[in-house]
């Protein structure tokens, strides 16, 4: 999609990652097994990697290094990313859970009358 809006003609990409296995499975040269958990969305990566003009970096971090080091001015731009993608999953689970627990509630509620 990124693309079709700009074009990334001999543009150079660096993802993160926070997760070691993903990491793996997504800069392996071999096609992830089916059996393997999120297939799908590393079979993508694959073929988007492959088919845009553009030379993909990857790296993998540790994740939440900011539980132990305060200290972002020692942070690179990718660590600082994860950081706050890690912050906004923990929102959406939050999101999430007190939806659920509404709905739960509201349901059951009626169930009484």
């Amino acid at each position: 999609m990124l693309h079709s809006e700009c074009d990334l003609t001999g543009a150079e990409i660096t993802f993160g990652l926070d997760n070691n296995e993903a990491h793996k499975a997504v800069v392996a040269e071999e096609h992830p097994s089916v059996k393997k958990p999120d297939y799908d969305r590393i079979h993508n990566t694959h073929q988007q990697m492959t088919q845009l003009p553009t030379t993909f970096h990857s790296k993998w971090m540790k994740s939440h290094q900011d539980w132990k080091n305060k200290d972002a001015t020692a942070m690179d731009i990718l660590t600082l990313l994860n950081i706050q993608m890690d912050q906004q999953a923990g929102e959406h689970r939050e999101h999430k859970s007190n939806t659920k627990m509404w709905k739960f509630k509201a349901f059951h509620s009626k169930m009484k009358r």
